[in-house]
């Protein structure tokens, strides 16, 4: 695994004028506009194909549970791996478990979604704070995590809207879960290619 080597932890300022802030920072918003439009809209995506109103709370419910063992699953992966590739790896899981809830036409397409796609939300929670602490230090960890969840918040407002706009176009949930696919998929390469801060 490559090493992170700091001789001096950088301030508030000099993280965020990082490429490698940014690009955490917009991946993992991109996470979270796939979550929160998920978690809006998937009652009544579910409903509009025949679901009950019961089996979508069990659901939904069963995705909370997922992604706290891929919280801790992920988290003990991050002591041992290159946390660029967990992230990428967390941003995969979203995107293949979103793909197969896009193709969803019974039962067991929705419990592999919410398997896979609930361990990659949880995981990439914690990812998100271990490669933060491990880019940036500890000494302004907590302004830094308060303007990366700034910047997640804005995306996570706007998501449901837009996802609600595309079924309003579409009459359909679809398309609105293809494009997040496609975006979750295309968020894995710059992931991979955060720069490692420099002495």
């Amino acid at each position: 695994r490559e090493q992170v080597s700091i001789i001096r932890e950088p301030g508030v300022l000099q993280a965020m004028k990082s490429r490698a802030f940014w690009i955490i920072a917009l991946t993992c918003t991109m996470s979270s506009i796939a979550l929160q439009s998920i978690v809006v809209h998937i009652m009544p995506y579910l409903i509009s194909i025949h679901f009950s109103r019961e089996q979508a709370s069990l659901i939904i419910a069963f995705l909370v549970f997922m992604s706290t063992l891929g919280r801790f699953g992920l988290g003990v992966l991050a002591d041992r791996l290159d946390n660029r590739k967990l992230l990428a790896f967390a941003l995969f899981l979203q995107a293949l478990g979103l793909f197969i809830f896009y193709k969803t036409e019974t039962l067991w397409h929705v419990l592999i979604f919410v398997f896979i796609f609930g361990i990659g939300y949880g995981g990439l929670i914690t990812i998100r704070i271990s490669i933060l602490g491990e880019y940036f230090g500890r000494r302004v960890f907590g302004s830094i995590q308060g303007i990366t969840l700034g910047i997640i918040l804005i995306g996570a407002m706007m998501a449901p809207v837009l996802t609600g706009m595309i079924y309003d176009i579409y009459d359909s949930y679809r398309p609105a879960w293809f494009i997040l696919v496609i975006a979750l998929f295309i968020s894995m390469y710059p992931a991979l290619k955060i720069p490692v801060p420099k002495r």
